[in-house]
């Protein structure tokens, strides 16, 4: 009989493998899924009340999806997307007790938790420092010499998997319905004192002070914000960033590489990000100042990485685009 553990790696196979309908696989993953459950050992658990395997089944599952994100392509994360969306309308498993929170498939259990574990930032070899100007430059678009070490090729996969989760991330939001509360993700702002593609010296403490929360902005309407200093109109605040709470760990990204994330963000998500601001009392403001920060990386073009300014203005057409449909309402 095989291990829970070797089910989930036979699934996550499948799942990346194209010719392998989504559907039906849905279907096998769910049975699958219970049948681990109920043979786990009555120690598998984390909290004394827990359902035994759900935990470990799911921490493995969603690690692997997310490694598949990451890796793959767009069709990749087509199906996952598509995974997701058919295993969160199952009923399976309501009964089911993890880290003492119910819930069965039709909450994704554990999916946020996955991501802020893994989510620190481009996963960068150990053998080159985030901190080195070459490293960053690389994280900001530039391309390494032919005969450059092979690190430094591995940063540049580094690079492309770190967007591709901010794709999937958004993709989750916009298509799965599983947001920031529950991916413990938050988009912000901060202040720059660098000219653009330079390594980032504002610390985590300052991108922290100016992050608006995807969370807060939600649910601004039934509590204060936790930042009462901050000011949406403050001329030092013109950059979009991605990042996640209480992470001392992650990895130093260039502002040229969060610009590129925060437009991801905004051309996927366009509605949701109107959608969570329509229903702050600052949230005008906010978004204008979220489109004047990507109109300031178009409007730099001489000085910006062409991938920063196609993304910006990417970015910029999905806010007209909502502005003009919210100005036809």
């Amino acid at each position: 009989m095989s291990t829970a553990l070797e089910v989930v790696q036979s699934i996550l196979a499948a799942l990346g493998d194209s010719t392998i309908p989504i559907e039906a696989l849905t279907s096998t993953v769910i049975v699958l899924s219970l049948q681990c459950i109920a043979n786990a050992n009555d120690t598998d658990k984390t909290h004394r009340r827990d359902t035994a395997g759900v935990d470990s089944f799911f921490w493995v599952l969603w690690d692997g999806v997310y490694k598949l994100a990451e890796e793959g392509d767009e069709g990749v994360q087509e199906r996952l997307v598509t995974f997701l969306k058919g295993a969160k309308a199952s009923e399976a498993g309501e009964q089911w007790v993890v880290r003492d929170v119910n819930g069965g498939w039709n909450t994704l259990p554990l999916l946020g938790d996955v991501a802020k574990d893994i989510w620190n930032g481009p996963n960068i070899p150990p053998t080159v420092s985030d901190t080195s100007k070459i490293v960053q430059d690389i994280l900001a678009g530039d391309v390494p010499k032919p005969s450059s070490a092979p690190d430094l090729f591995a940063v540049v996969k580094a690079r492309q998997g770190y967007l591709n989760l901010q794709r999937f991330a958004a993709r989750l939001w916009h298509d799965v319905g599983e947001g920031a509360r529950e991916l413990d993700l938050d988009i912000g702002m901060v202040s720059v004192t660098s000219e653009p593609g330079t390594p980032d010296d504002t610390d985590d403490d300052s991108l922290r002070e100016h992050a608006i929360t995807l969370d807060e902005v939600d649910q601004a309407s039934d509590r204060e914000s936790d930042d009462e200093d901050y000011n949406p109109n403050d001329d030092l605040i013109n950059d979009l960033c991605l990042d996640i709470e209480d992470d001392n760990d992650r990895i130093k990204t260039p502002r040229a590489l969060e610009v590129e994330a925060a437009a991801i963000w905004m051309t996927i998500a366009t509605d949701d990000m109107l959608r969570l601001v329509n229903n702050d009392a600052e949230g005008t403001s906010r978004w204008a100042g979220w489109k004047a920060a990507f109109r300031s990386v178009v409007e730099n073009t001489g000085v910006q990485r062409e991938a920063v300014v196609l993304a910006a203005k990417a970015a910029i057409g999905a806010m007209d685009e909502a502005d003009g449909d919210r100005m036809d309402v």
